[in-house]
């Protein structure tokens, strides 16, 4: 979508959730599934349900997103929806779950091709975060707003655990090329924090930095000179006390 449809629509988004009210804990525990697919058909069903939510939500937005639409538009019955979710924030509920573990799949194959050269690892990981690589900013918006984070509690941690252990074994294999950091397990976990935290906010607060690309910016230059990373040599530059 054009980028003025995109900050209208975001405008016009409900306020980030915070807990489920009552009537939802009881229609709907935590955002789960029903059950959770098991042979190939069923796992064709639940999948055709979570991209056509995700079709939905990037073209039309929240209130285009109705169950009897979603079934439609996935080519299942509402029956065989209801199988599965209980309601639409399930499915939303799934797809942020989704995004998390798309998102280690994506952090790892760019921490692989960066190979030994840390300032592309740097870049793979900022961009991946920081742009709209995991899917239009006005969906993302919506996950972040619209799910309590508890519903993905479990998923997000295991996640955000194996990212900090990627990027830790990075700066242990070239810590004689950095500047000092200290304990490389909580440098690691303050670059993948922080950074998260970060987007995040801009996500929440100012969607328009990651569609044009400003906060990806600021966000390379404080890792890079947190670092001690040259970025025009790909070497460390020394940091003074």
């Amino acid at each position: 979508p054009h980028p003025q449809h995109s900050r209208t629509a975001i405008a016009a988004l409900p306020p980030r959730a915070t807990a489920p009210s009552m009537s939802r804990r009881r229609s709907l525990p935590d955002g789960q599934l029903r059950k959770r697919p098991r042979r190939p058909q069923s796992r064709a069903i639940v999948d055709a349900i979570l991209e056509a939510a995700r079709r939905i939500l990037e073209a039309e937005g929240f209130d285009a997103l109705t169950t009897n639409r979603i079934a439609e538009d996935a080519g299942v019955s509402i029956g065989s929806f209801y199988q599965y979710f209980p309601d639409r924030e399930a499915v939303i509920a799934e797809i942020a779950r989704r995004l998390e573990r798309e998102t280690l799949e994506l952090a790892r194959e760019r921490v692989r091709a960066a190979g030994d050269d840390l300032l592309a690892m740097v870049d793979g990981l900022v961009d991946l975060l920081a742009t709209t690589l995991l899917g239009e900013v006005q969906t993302r918006v919506l996950l972040l707003r619209r799910i309590p984070r508890g519903w993905i509690r479990e998923v997000s941690a295991e996640v955000d655990g194996q990212v900090v252990r990627l990027v830790r074994e990075a700066l242990e294999a070239h810590a004689e090329r950095l500047a000092p950091i200290g304990d490389a397990q909580v440098t690691a976990f303050m670059l993948v924090t922080a950074v998260e935290a970060v987007v995040e906010a801009g996500i929440d607060r100012h969607p328009e930095w990651i569609e044009d690309g400003s906060l990806r910016a600021h966000l390379h230059r404080l890792v890079v000179r947190y670092l001690g990373l040259d970025e025009t040599a790909s070497a460390p530059r020394s940091r003074t006390r």
